[in-house]
């Protein structure tokens, strides 16, 4: 599935124009709406899944007006707060708000069920889970930034720059899986059922913790560095278990897993801005400032790829970042900032890394 922007599915499905000409009521606004898909095409995807909803809805309960539609989903949030402090409801209520930005429309036939009896409310679930459990929402953290995710179950997900989360909109009884592609820091609610992260290494599985997962397709080490509590890795030989303060390491190309006793500081502090490099090569730390910084590098000689360095990183920009490396090591930058032109559209800023032949270190 294409990204999905949560905001604008609601926007639309709440919007009464959209509704009308979705319902088919105003063929004049034809033109409107084809415009708008034309003008916005990294959101056509939402903007179809918002049309199918209305027209779904229409073809299933013609009883329903537009104004109650409307009217339907501003109270929609409005009940679900209120309920949220029953006990016995809670788990149904906090399901009900991750699943409210991906089918809102087939909830509103069921809204006035919340203010009746637990049995109709379990009925209203049942059905409404059935559609929901084949419906996946993927969220992106875009180059250059960051995004914070919280999932169906109560859990939360940092996502770092380039780095993108799949997850169902309703998770299964028997496990809660997720994929990622990148970067991200995730916060686990404790449950019956195992969490289960995808990636590029070996498959996470976990009950209940805080751990770091980096998987991103241009690196050939993934890692896992664990917080607390506890996870295991799915290998060939089986499952290998973490405890904190242990990092793994698996090798893409020789398909190996090392664990190490090591401190997960240098894992983590990227959620604060913060960049620590331990005898790190020049040309893993480039690639990391391409993602958090959306600039393009270009090592001119592919040599300087094996230099290594240690150093810290927090409230620099990448202008001084750069200095700082032309400082330590034999390098020059040239940096191009990016821009945009006139026609809207933005061009990437590009950093250009030379051998500096004047300078004398070894590599």
């Amino acid at each position: 599935m294409d990204f999905f922007n949560q905001e604008l599915f609601q926007q639309l499905i709440a919007d009464l124009r959209f509704i009308q000409w979705a319902r088919g009521r105003v063929v004049e606004d034809e033109n409107y709406w084809n415009n708008w898909k034309i003008y916005h095409p990294e959101d056509a995807g939402t903007f179809d899944e918002a049309l199918a909803m209305v027209q779904d809805l229409t073809m299933r309960e013609p009883e329903i007006s537009d104004e109650e539609i409307r009217y339907l989903w501003s109270q929609v949030d409005n009940r679900i707060k209120e309920k949220e402090n029953l006990t016995q409801r809670r788990s149904f209520f906090i399901w009900m708000k991750a699943a409210a930005a991906c089918l809102i429309l087939g909830l509103l036939s069921y809204t006035v069920w919340l203010t009746i009896d637990n049995s109709r409310i379990k009925s209203a679930y049942a059905h409404i889970s059935d559609h929901l459990n084949n419906q996946m929402v993927s969220v992106q953290a875009p180059m250059g930034t960051r995004a914070e995710v919280d999932l169906p179950d109560g859990s939360k997900v940092w996502l770092n720059a380039g780095s993108r989360l799949s997850y169902p909109a309703l998770f299964q009884n028997n496990e809660r899986r997720v994929h990622l592609d990148g970067e991200g820091f995730f916060k686990v609610q404790k449950g019956k059922v195992p969490f289960i992260v995808e990636n590029a290494g070996p498959e996470v599985k976990v009950y209940g913790t805080s751990f770091n997962v980096n998987a991103y397709v241009n690196e050939n080490l993934v890692t896992v560095a664990l917080i607390e509590g506890k996870v295991s890795l799915k290998t060939d030989e089986g499952e290998q278990f973490l405890k904190p303060d242990q990092v793994s390491y698996f090798d893409k190309t020789k398909k190996t897993l090392a664990i190490k006793d090591e401190q997960p500081d240098r894992f983590v502090c990227w959620r604060d801005g913060k960049f620590i490099f331990r005898n790190t090569p020049i040309d893993a730390i480039l690639r990391i400032l391409q993602r958090e910084y959306n600039v393009s590098i270009d090592m001119k000689d592919p040599s300087l790829g094996s230099y290594r360095y240690n150093a810290t990183f927090q409230y620099e920009n990448l202008e001084q970042i750069l200095q700082l490396l032309e400082f330590s090591a034999p390098i020059k930058c040239e940096y191009i900032k990016g821009r945009f032109m006139e026609n809207g559209s933005y061009v990437t800023g590009q950093v250009h890394i030379y051998l500096n032949k004047q300078r004398n270190l070894k590599l």
